[in-house]
């Protein structure tokens, strides 16, 4: 929300920190003239009705009407057929002459969104559109498995250098995976300021000679610095490397955790606050001021000085390219600066749509040493356009103590109309209200929309990082009152389970109960093992069955596991909760935050109970999941008819999919046996000429859990016969179907058990001969 902005001018301008209160209405007017001046150097406000008072695009006032603000991002309409998304980047975003080796990352990812024609259509979704309005289902797994004839193709790519044709990597992936890392040689170029073309040929098996497919990137490959910073972006991860004399030069990853912190109301006083600031645990910070401010050299001496890293902020004058290429010169090549910090809110104050990206090209071009960040406020507006001048996002959705539907204006707030300090928030310590409710969270939604991954919209190929920037203030008509140190603890771990890889806080000094409650935070997050977690892997979401309000995310890198934990309800929980991991657990190793009474059980580990707004980091040291036996059998009723038993699983694995009777293989049981005993105890009916038919893999994604299940085929005795329901705690009910049946099932809305999909697409032959029942199948 604006208050951002007119707070900044004011603690640049006043020397002590004034109240919210006193400052909303005057400097807001301050801070409007003063972005109209800047702007006059590159032009033009974003959106409609630029005449009128608006934020994010919207009017806000009860003197002017709602109106659709324009800028939004809708999922783009799918395309008919399947689609070849093929992406290449480079492992950091720069590299300089004192490594030796640098890698890619590509992906081969299946769309019906981006890339290139892959294969046929899928003739189940002939004329089918998407737009915002409506919904998009896309095709199901069996519709999936039975079309993509090469979904488990190999991808034959080559890399290049564009300029010189010469090869850096030659090799093959497979088609619809990704973050294939391959490495190369970068003593096969020559260090340089500007980057090299790279590009990526790819070709299956069918199309022989032809490369069918393309990607590039750019390589930077940089002479390196032995005089102040140097930091890159790790982009299969989104942590940050960052290296200056205090680390040798050598690149080491880093958390960045800190404040905004005003200037004049607190960072001027003294080194002494500079170093009291560090001392809270804080290893980075973003000055609410720069140059233009005034001779403020001796304030970033300060800041090298106690190896503080720092964003270098330019929200007053990013607009102006003439100020921006001024101040370059001053402070990159000084030893603790970690980025530079361009616009603040360009969504909110709806700036020119190309400055950020102006801004953007002048500072790669003067200095590729450091990456480029800004801070988002809206919803979902011109996200795309914004994005593109920067290296990662900050999101500042600030939802604690705010009427999400009135606004102080007397109007209400919705997507097309209002301010009321959230865009389109709920006002709650929610995913959606509090980390998704920028528009990152909005392309986050969006891509989930279709279950075939498409990139991004704004972020060109490849995901660009996330910051989170926290709420610590209240007042300005917006926010009744402050977060509670349990609240910003919940805010802070909801951030990182959704990718955040750094916190920077609005605004410093706050209360001293603000202080402490992040630099608490601060002295785990920002070291030692959660640090570690939180920059060698991606977070993976766990759904807590019945706890919609408990967010859980791990990290896994080797045989160790972190478990975020965050529990987002005002009223504790007093039963038991289980989190189930997909993988073996050995031991619970430590709790670097929080005090949760953590145990496991049956390898599941488990809470005894959780407080109010309670957090945790759990670290686990876990193995391989030991592979599981299953046997499904399918009973026909006669060798000469093509019926057999289906039924709906409820209860376990794979609740509300379809599947054949059967079960685990118990310690030295036969497959026939087996067979025999599950039909049995299932469906009452009893069964011979049991037969081995084949076997499948498949592994649960939900649970990590690998199955090997055996399938069998057997004749009902008495052919009159029906399925009785046994066991109705595990299954809706049984029926006669037969394959040709099953195969449609799906696109009715009636999903397959994994291990019937694994055999569709493992044992095509087989069932083929199924559809033509028993006497098609010979014994093996």
């Amino acid at each position: 929300m604006y208050h951002d902005s007119t707070s900044t001018v004011a603690y640049r301008s006043s020397g002590a920190l004034s109240t919210p209160s006193m400052r909303a209405t005057s400097l807001l007017i301050a801070a409007t003239a003063a972005i109209g001046t800047a702007q006059a150097a590159i032009g033009g406000l974003s959106g409609l009705h630029t005449d009128i008072p608006r934020w994010c695009g919207k009017a806000y006032e009860s003197a002017y009407s709602s109106f659709d603000p324009g800028g939004q991002l809708y999922a783009p309409d799918p395309s008919r057929d399947l689609l070849l998304n093929l992406q290449l980047v480079t492992r950091h975003s720069i590299y300089d002459s004192s490594e030796r080796a640098g890698a890619f990352i590509v992906d081969a990812r299946l769309s019906y969104i981006h890339g290139s024609l892959y294969t046929r259509p899928f003739s189940a979704h002939a004329g089918l559109s998407y737009a915002h309005n409506s919904t998009y289902t896309s095709p199901t797994a069996t519709e999936y498995l039975s079309n993509v004839t090469h979904h488990f193709a190999q991808l034959e790519i080559e890399i290049r250098v564009a300029a010189t044709n010469q090869l850096l990597v030659m090799g093959a992936i497979p088609v619809g995976s990704s973050n294939n890392i391959l490495e190369f040689d970068l003593n096969d170029f020559t260090p340089r300021r500007e980057p090299y073309e790279v590009v990526l040929y790819g070709r299956t098996a069918s199309d022989h000679a032809n490369w069918s497919y393309t990607a590039s990137t750019e390589l930077y490959y940089l002479p390196a610095k032995y005089n102040g910073s140097t930091v890159k972006i790790d982009n299969l991860h989104g942590g940050m490397l960052v290296a200056n004399h205090a680390t040798g030069y050598a690149f080491e990853p880093l958390v960045p955790f800190g404040f905004y912190t005003s200037c004049s109301g607190y960072l001027n006083h003294s080194l002494a606050n500079v170093a009291a600031y560090k001392n809270l645990g804080f290893n980075a910070i973003n000055p609410v001021c720069s140059l233009e401010d005034g001779d403020l050299g001796y304030l970033f001496d300060w800041l090298d000085g106690e190896q503080l890293w720092y964003q270098y902020d330019m929200r007053n004058s990013y607009l102006n390219l003439t100020a921006v290429a001024e101040q370059i010169p001053l402070i990159k090549d000084r030893s603790s600066l970690l980025s530079w910090f361009t616009a603040h809110e360009p969504d909110g104050i709806q700036t020119a749509l190309n400055g950020t990206r102006l801004a953007y090209d002048l500072l790669k071009r003067e200095d590729p040493y450091h990456p480029t960040g800004l801070v988002l406020n809206c919803a979902n507006y011109y996200f795309e356009e914004y994005t593109s001048g920067t290296d990662y996002i900050m999101q500042d959705a600030y939802p604690v103590g705010i009427n999400a539907t009135f606004s102080k204006w007397n109007t209400i707030c919705n997507a097309t109309y209002g301010c009321c300090g959230c865009d389109d928030c709920l006002g709650e310590l929610r995913v959606r209200t509090f980390f998704l409710c920028s528009s990152i969270g909005y392309a986050e939604s969006a891509e989930t929309i279709l279950t075939i991954h498409f990139p991004m919209p704004g972020l060109g190929n490849w995901q660009k990082p996330l910051w989170s920037v926290l709420q610590v203030f209240d007042g300005e008509g917006h926010w009744s009152r402050e977060p509670t140190p349990e609240e910003t603890w919940v805010m802070m771990v909801l951030s990182f389970n959704h990718k955040a890889k750094a916190i920077m806080s609005w605004i410093f000094p706050a209360s001293e109960m603000h202080e402490l409650a992040h630099g608490k935070m601060a002295k785990v997050a920002s070291t030692g093992l959660v640090s570690h977690f939180l920059l060698a892997a991606d977070p993976v979401q766990i759904a807590i069955p019945g706890r919609p309000l408990l967010d859980v995310s791990y990290w896994q890198v080797g045989d160790k596991v972190m478990v975020g934990l965050a529990n987002l309800e005002y009223i504790g929980i007093n039963s038991t909760v289980s989190v189930h991991l997909p993988m073996h657990i050995r031991r619970i190793e430590s709790q670097p935050w929080g005090n949760l009474s953590w145990s496991f059980e049956d390898g599941v580990i488990v809470i005894q109970g959780l407080s109010a707004l309670s957090t945790s980091f759990v670290v686990i040291h876990v193995g391989n999941q030991p592979v599981n036996v299953g046997v499904g059998v399918f009973v026909f009723q006669s060798h000469d008819d093509n019926h057999f038993v289906i039924g709906r699983r409820k209860g376990s694995s794979g609740a509300g999919t379809y599947a054949l009777p059967g079960g685990h293989l118990e310690h030295g049981e036969s497959f026939e046996d087996c067979a025999i005993r599950e039909v049995k105890e299932e469906t009452g009916l009893d069964v011979d000429d049991v037969r081995f038919l084949t076997a499948v893999n498949s592994v649960f994604s939900e649970t990590g859990k690998h199955y090997v299940t055996v399938f069998m085929t057997a004749m009902a005795r008495d052919r009159g016969s029906m399925p009785q329901l046994l066991e109705p705690e595990k299954c809706d009910g049984w029926s006669w179907s037969t394959f040709d049946e099953l195969r449609a099932m799906p696109g009715r809305g009636h999903e397959l058990f994994l291990p019937m999909h694994s055999l569709m697409q493992q044992r095509p032959a087989i069932c083929d001969k199924l559809e033509r029942g028993p006497t098609a199948l010979s014994p093996t």
